[in-house]
């Protein structure tokens, strides 16, 4: 076969017959959509027409009733007590048999109420004792009715019963209806008030109309809503802050107020309307009617193109698919002469599945027998049909263990109620307990046989979750650790009692807070970086923190902080888990220093028996030395009357150099055999200002600009004065030496005293800055090494000793340099010192 003009052909064929498609696809697309559309239109103008009929038609019945009511008092010459009692008895029968009334009233032509029946929340009617009645002549439904003549009615807006300035709960939207009432004599003996439930009139309205997933307004004379139906089915009655339909939809509010009845379609959707006018019925107390709307969304489009979509699309596949075989396999033939023409028919079946209510439904009669039970119910509950149908519902399903829930099925069975919520369980098809939520309504048929309906959806995989929920939630509460919960914002949620315990901190004192304000900054400063970084990418943190007490004290816990996460990955909050390890780390802390002292005592012995053995071994010939050289001087002088001026300045050489070696050898005895310490009050900045002062008077030192910087008020510690004095002095002669190297037009060492708060307490920090050539950092670390030294005269001892005495007042000492040039020598000495025993 010749590819080329196969090729050619093919797509001479195939690409008109995708474009007729296309055509075909387009035109009944938009065919569909547009006598769907219009369906959906045309099905709410009836729908709404309905709905109002509907709404006419009940308050026709109420008017009746009202008139059936007023009626009794004219047979009657006057209200006697016998009378009373009558009224009373008819009331209440009438109330009982109305379940949509919420209240019936007489009251008087003073205003006050002589018979009242209400109606509570458990559907009975209660005759009100006449303790409770009440003086009603200043409400505006009295005053509006006592005007009327006879035979007419008033009718209220909607009331939301205010009582002392409050609305009464749980929330009854009312229409009140008022009707002067005449005697026998036709005498006004007062008025018949009756309160009609507004949710009844709307819920009557929704159910004739059909428009169970239509978005409904209902909008008063002056533009405000009064009740307002989404497209999720629930329902709220305005209230509070009025909300007028105009803010909502301010460019089609003027034209409904002024047609009051016809069909709108605008961006938002399709808007079909109609007041309530067509009979004198629903008025205000103006007179004016109510609009009902009625909204048909986009979305509402929306669904029915994509519904076009899922249906067509798989069509207009298999057809272009058949297209596409059948020209390829007719080409091929005729090009090949080959094979006769043959086609290959396909047939698909489109059927449309009913969709099933989701949900358990059943049906029980009077006699509580089980009378239907729909697919759902038998499937889910893995029952046969047969074999249910007929069973008692509560010997055969409910269990009897659970008295609670089969005294609340009897009494719903004794007196069926609409929208009755239950929740009890009963058994499935192997007899394992199922938890069900349940919905009840009922019928009546046509012999007077009083129907339950119950509709149910299972929850028992639910309470299965909320009690592990409930399990954990107690293991946190009685957990022997902190757990602390934020939000994404790192807000405090929840603390268990453990932290509280721990920290001193109330759960009130904490919520909405950061973790942060617990931090103890001074002791130690976290990568927070690091930590926000991993729990945000979902990692795990672990570390340690030292916080804060409510009463101030420092704590050190190891913590545990990750991110918690919903079903679909996403972090809704960071969970902690923290344990105080505050002694462990004194405990460890002190194993080490004392492990650490042990080494460095057993070091210090070696050395320090070694310097002793040199120091006395060379003290005695040095000092002969010292003696012969002192006194070669006279002894020269009686020989030769003169003595000649090198043998002097070699005699003053050699004793400069033996009084060299002595300060080395009483820097060695020092070291080896230091002096016992002293316990006395010792104000360092004192000391410090004093040897300062003495520096600055000798000429080696008197260029070099020394600043002493000091707060007032510094706490004295407990400590020997003379090491303390040692101590400083040495760093502040090292630093004024360094100081005179420098490469600055001005040697200069700055001197600070401060305060602060760490681990151990209360600290004095003392730091002695230097601008000269710096200390290389690599040596920082056996700097304070016993004869170690970077001078080209020098024991290597100073710091040493200077070292020896910080650790003995459990103190630090650091020496690094500093970020401007020079060197940083810091000290940290306790104010309350624990000295061991030497």
């Amino acid at each position: 076969m010749n590819f080329r003009r196969f090729f050619k052909a093919y797509l001479s064929a195939i690409i008109p017959t995708l474009l007729v498609i296309l055509l075909v696809y387009i035109v009944d697309y938009q065919s569909a959509i547009n006598s769907n559309w219009q369906a959906m239109k045309n099905q709410q103008v009836s729908a709404v027409e309905a709905g109002r009929l509907a709404l006419d038609a009940d308050i026709s019945h109420v008017i009746s009733d009202v008139k059936i009511l007023a009626s009794d008092f004219n047979v009657f010459d006057a209200i006697s007590s016998e009378v009373k009692k009558s009224l009373e008895t008819q009331f209440l029968f009438f109330s009982q048999n109305k379940p949509r009334y919420d209240q019936i009233r007489y009251l008087n032509n003073q205003g006050i109420e002589i018979i009242r029946v209400d109606r509570n929340l458990n559907g009975y009617s209660l005759l009100k004792r006449k303790s409770l009645l009440q003086d009603k002549s200043n409400r505006y439904y009295f005053t509006q009715a006592s005007a009327l003549e006879k035979n007419n009615v008033y009718i209220s807006s909607i009331d939301w019963n205010v009582e002392n300035g409050k609305i009464e709960k749980p929330l009854k939207p009312t229409i009140r209806f008022a009707m002067p009432v005449f005697d026998k004599q036709h005498r006004r003996q007062g008025v018949v008030v009756v309160n009609y439930l507004a949710s009844e009139l709307m819920a009557h309205f929704i159910k004739a109309s059909g428009l169970h997933q239509q978005q409904l307004f209902l909008v008063n004379k002056h533009g405000e809503l009064l009740y307002l139906r989404n497209k999720s089915a629930t329902s709220e009655w305005i209230l509070g802050e009025v909300t007028l339909f105009k803010q909502l939809y301010p460019d089609i509010s003027a034209q409904i107020q002024r047609e009051q009845q016809g069909q709108m379609q605008v961006k938002q959707g399709y808007y079909t309307y109609t007041s309530i006018n067509s009979s004198s019925s629903l008025k205000d107390a103006n007179q004016q009617g109510w609009l009902l709307i009625s909204q048909l969304l986009r979305a509402d489009l929306a669904s029915i193109k994509q519904e076009f979509k899922q249906q067509r699309l798989p069509i207009y596949g298999v057809i272009i698919l058949l297209c596409v075989i059948f020209l390829f396999t007719i080409i091929r033939i005729r090009l090949h002469h080959q094979e006769t023409l043959s086609r290959n028919k396909y047939e698909q079946r489109f059927r449309q599945i009913l969709e099933q209510l989701k949900l358990a439904a059943v049906t029980i009669s009077p006699e509580g027998k089980l009378v239907y039970a729909n697919p759902y119910f038998i499937s889910h509950l893995k029952f046969e049909n047969h074999h249910v149908i007929g069973q008692d519902w509560q010997q055969f399903f409910m269990i009897a263990n659970y008295k609670n829930e089969q005294q609340q099925m009897s009494a719903l069975l004794a007196q069926p109620a609409e929208q009755q919520k239950l929740e009890f369980h009963i058994y499935n098809g192997v007899k394992q307990a199922r938890a069900f939520n349940w919905s009840s309504s009922y019928f009546i048929d046509v012999d007077g046989h009083c129907y339950l309906t119950l509709i149910g959806d299972d929850i028992t995989e639910q309470r299965e979750i909320d009690l592990e929920r409930r399990k954990l939630n107690q293991a946190v509460e009685q957990a022997p650790v902190s757990v602390m919960i934020t939000n994404l914002q790192g807000k405090i949620t929840y603390v268990n009692p453990n932290f509280v315990e721990l920290t001193g901190y109330t759960k009130e004192e904490v919520l909405g807070k950061a973790p942060s304000f617990l931090r103890a900054d001074s002791i130690i400063k976290l990568h927070y970086d690091d930590l926000w970084q991993k729990i945000t990418a979902g990692e795990v943190w672990h570390g340690e923190f030292c916080n804060k007490k409510k009463t101030g004290e420092l704590y050190w816990e190891v913590a545990s902080i990750s991110a918690v996460k919903n079903y679909q990955g996403e972090n809704i909050a960071y969970l902690a888990v923290k344990r105080d390890i505050t002694e462990e780390r004194r405990l460890t802390l002190k194993l080490t220093q004392e492990n650490n002292a042990k080494l460095k005592n057993e070091h210090d012995a070696t050395i320090g028996r070694m310097a002793y053995m040199i120091s006395h071994d060379l003290r005695n010939p040095l000092s002969s030395v010292k003696m012969t050289l002192q006194m070669l001087p006279s002894q020269l002088q009686h020989i030769f009357n003169s003595i000649p001026c090198e043998i002097k300045e070699l005699t003053e050489i050699s004793l400069t150099q033996i009084a060299y070696m002595e300060e080395i050898l009483t820097s060695l005895l020092t070291y080896a055999h230091p002096d016992k310490n002293k316990q006395e009050s010792v104000a360092v900045e004192q000391i410090l200002a004093n040897l300062i002062q003495q520096q600055r008077q000798l000429d080696a030192y008197k260029n070099i600009d020394i600043q002493y910087n000091v707060i007032e008020n510094l706490p004295s510690i407990i400590a020997d004065n003379t090491k303390i004095h040692q101590l400083l002095q040495n760093l502040l002669v090292n630093a004024l030496q360094a100081a005179l190297q420098t490469q600055t037009e001005q040697a200069q060492v700055i001197v600070s005293i401060t305060v602060a708060l760490m681990e151990k307490g209360e600290v004095l920090m003392i730091k002695i800055i230097d601008n000269g050539l710096g200390i290389d950092p690599h040596i920082s670390d056996y700097i304070f090494e016993a004869f170690y030294t970077t001078k080209a005269k020098g024991t290597g001892l100073g710091l040493a000793i200077v070292k020896n005495i910080v650790d003995h007042y459990q103190g630090n000492i650091s020496l690094m340099p500093y970020s401007q040039g020079g060197t940083c020598c810091t000290v940290i000495l306790p104010t309350q010192m624990r000295l061991e025993k030497e």
